[in-house]
């Protein structure tokens, strides 16, 4: 059986190799085993390679915090689950033709036609509704502002606050990336720099932005908290840079700006299974009616790692890496 290793913290491109190893045994008590069929390469799995991540496991290690799969067979005592369901690992080693997992950790969710949509359902679309919709409530007409604007999350993130109503004030990096937010409905799409806020408030007039997100850290945090009202909230749920945050004392102090963090996993381990089955769900379902699909940029089979790493990594790629297995085909 072949799975992904991390082999060394540094170049993306360096730090995996594709390897032969043991079958999983039978599932036991509690257990199911899941032919994986495709996964993402997401930005945190970058910063784990680079070992800019929260955790350092020891070397060499499995990785791939997302997937989707079909249950071969489930052991004893497992409910909810059977043979030939379509689930996502909650867990963080996924990367491989197949894994055994405790069944509490899989969330079955609908079939759909596009089964590379559901292999990015877990990460982007899960943390996009809840930076929209879960950390503070905002209103019809309420402004947020989001740097990371020619990312995939961002994609995700216009759908869901345009369906709501919110009005979206997205910065890029680049002018094309700008434009694309711009037409696919972005309220307002502006190029990053020092002078974002004044750019930003130019553009608003009064018009209050009670929310940021914040995917890159660094200087970033500061220029999108320029961006911001008094009062407003400070999402960072992203690390791009690789540097700590910057912002103002003053923007704390005098400002009022709330900094705060968020973390999928933190958010999932506060539902209980039937509440992630029932979330996740209805991401599958807006996902089938085109609400939420993601584009793919291209697909690699799994001894290909480091062409999709390497692919991956550019600037201006158009959508998701993704890597497939036998298994997807199978499913195909």
């Amino acid at each position: 059986m072949k799975r992904i290793e991390l082999i060394a913290y540094g170049t993306p491109e360096d730090a995996l190799r594709c390897v032969e190893t043991d079958e999983p045994g039978p599932p036991g008590p509690g257990q199911a085993l899941v032919a994986i069929e495709a996964f993402p390469l997401n930005p945190a799995d970058f910063l784990l390679m680079r070992g800019l991540y929260g955790v350092r496991p020891p070397l060499p290690a499995p990785l791939g915090a997302e997937a989707v799969g079909r249950v071969l067979a489930v052991g004893p005592d497992v409910e909810g689950l059977a043979p030939g369901q379509t689930v996502i690992p909650l867990t963080r080693a996924n990367w491989a033709e197949r894994i055994l997992a405790p069944a509490a950790a899989l969330v079955p969710v609908p079939d759909i036609d596009d089964r590379l949509q559901l292999a990015m359902l877990k990460v982007n679309p899960a943390t996009a509704w809840h930076l929209v919709h879960g950390i503070l409530q905002l209103d019809p007409g309420d402004w947020l502002a989001m740097n990371a604007g020619g990312s995939a999350l961002a994609r995700l993130v216009l759908p869901l606050a345009r369906a709501a109503g919110i009005r979206t004030l997205f910065t890029c990096r680049r002018e094309d990336a700008a434009a694309e937010m711009r037409d696919r409905g972005a309220d307002l799409a502006l190029i990053d720099g020092a002078d974002l806020g004044g750019r930003a408030r130019a553009a608003l007039g009064d018009a209050p932005v009670r929310l940021g997100l914040d995917a890159v850290a660094g200087a970033a945090t500061g220029q999108l908290a320029d961006c911001l009202s008094d009062g407003a909230t400070l999402i960072v749920y992203g690390n791009l840079s690789g540097e700590a945050c910057r912002i103002a004392a003053g923007d704390i102090l005098f400002r009022d700006i709330v900094l705060r963090g968020f973390r999928l996993p933190s958010a999932l381990e506060a539902m209980s299974a039937a509440e992630k089955a029932d979330f996740y769900g209805g991401l599958a379902r807006r996902v089938a009616e085109g609400g939420l699909a993601s584009p793919v940029a291209a697909t690699y089979p799994l001894d290909a790692i480091a062409d999709a790493v390497a692919h991956a990594g550019r600037d201006g790629r158009g959508g998701k890496v993704l890597v497939t297995t036998d298994a997807f085909a199978d499913a195909g």
